[in-house]
């Protein structure tokens, strides 16, 4: 249809290349477009699987907490945070192990406003962890150097995961 209308209003020997061409280019326009679409599903529950709690700045207050905080900071339309939001919710370990932390969600532009969140730059999604004592675990990062508060997969934080329950689990028996 589309390329018999092109046709209908060029009256060139190059219009069944150029109806080629704007059709290719629909296509393509179509098929970034629906790649880029958001999966609400995986939305949802990520919204609701994980009990979310607010940030407050008193996690970062020298005190005990009763677990140990895993900020992440995500871009609601991001393609990276998307795709990482649908690992997290498809992985039952790192569903199971979140029990062990209290878990912050902070959307791009509610950022607390806090510089310590900021030294390696504003990628999404971001992951931090504050150990238990309200301390900022600086050294438990993803794989990437120059990114490195950025995970990617699942696999990726549930190693983290388990490094800070394991830091926090040897700070404890030191201090009891």
């Amino acid at each position: 249809l589309l390329t018999l209308y092109i046709t209908s209003k060029t009256k060139t020997t190059a219009s069944p290349m150029l109806s080629y061409l704007i059709i290719t280019l629909i296509l393509q326009v179509t098929y970034f477009h629906t790649s880029l679409s958001f999966n609400t599903s995986h939305e949802d529950t990520f919204n609701s699987i994980f009990q979310w709690q607010p940030y407050s700045p008193a996690f970062e207050i020298p005190s005990r907490l009763p677990k140990p905080v895993l900020i992440i900071f995500y871009g609601e339309k991001c393609f990276a945070s998307s795709r990482f939001k649908k690992e997290l919710v498809n992985s039952p370990a790192v569903i199971e192990l979140s029990d062990n932390f209290t878990m912050v969600k902070i959307e791009r532009g509610q950022d607390p406003g806090v510089g310590r969140y900021r030294k390696n730059g504003l990628y999404y999604p971001r992951v931090y962890f504050i150990s238990s004592t309200g301390v900022l675990l600086q050294g438990i990062n993803g794989p990437d150097a120059e990114y490195k508060f950025y995970f990617g997969t699942a696999d990726e934080l549930l190693v983290a995961m388990k490094e800070v329950l394991e830091l926090n689990q040897q700070h404890q028996e030191i201090f009891v």
